[in-house]
């Protein structure tokens, strides 16, 4: 375990030093957008998407954290980002993956990052060997095939595919967090890397809050870590 938090710092040091986007560009476009996407929810209330508010909530709460935004935001977070998976959707899920993988030669499974986010919530050590397969499969994964990874199967809308690679990103850093193998947090910021150079203002509210909790759990654990 030593030997592989050891190689993901390294990795993240390494990243932190070739060309990747810095921190406070970063930092600048989450406090940016979260104000821009507050601002539009008050002033337009009808126009935003009711099960958005509350994943708005969430990170404007989160960015607190790194002195972002109004440390006096009192918005609610009762609700999710979309529905939880139940344990009975998880099971359907899992029985349907081909030959029980995550990943095939044709692409990515469906709702893979949103699954494993909810089996990682779940403490039943019956699903350990399959999450940690699913994950360095992932990661592995998205090493090799760089920005042309984690094309779902079969295919999906252009914004529905950004918003399953993100929620893959934030997958990675919650599983680097919890584990503290930072080979994931590596995968997570090429994957936010790539998302902020494509991300355009005209993007959904989904999609902007996908790339947003991403790169802010991202810049949380940096801070945590490395501040």
């Amino acid at each position: 375990m030593i030997r592989v938090w050891v190689a993901g710092v390294l990795q993240v040091g390494e990243r932190l030093l070739d060309d990747s986007i810095a921190s406070s560009e970063l930092l600048e476009f989450l406090q940016k957008t979260i104000l821009e996407l507050n601002k539009r929810l008050e002033h337009r209330p009808d126009a935003f998407p009711m099960g958005m508010i509350p994943e708005l909530a969430r990170v404007t709460q989160a960015a607190n954290q790194l002195g972002l935004c109004d440390p006096e935001f009192r918005g609610s977070t009762e609700g999710s980002f979309v529905e939880e998976p139940s344990t009975e959707n998880i099971h359907i899920w899992r029985d349907s993956l081909p030959d029980g993988s995550v990943l095939t030669k044709k692409g990515l499974v469906h709702q893979t990052g949103r699954m494993l986010l909810r089996l990682l919530a779940v403490e039943d050590s019956s699903n350990d060997a399959f999450i940690h397969d699913s994950l360095e499969r992932l990661l592995r994964h998205v090493e090799v095939r760089r920005k042309a990874c984690l094309q779902p199967n079969p295919p999906l809308s252009w914004s529905e595919t950004w918003i399953e690679k993100h929620d893959i990103a934030y997958l990675f850093c919650v599983h680097a967090r919890n584990s503290r193998d930072f080979r994931f947090l590596n995968g997570a910021m090429k994957l936010n890397d790539w998302g902020y150079r494509a991300y355009r203002r005209n993007a959904s509210v989904e999609q902007t809050l996908s790339l947003v909790r991403a790169i802010l759990e991202q810049e949380l654990i940096l801070a945590e870590f490395w501040g």
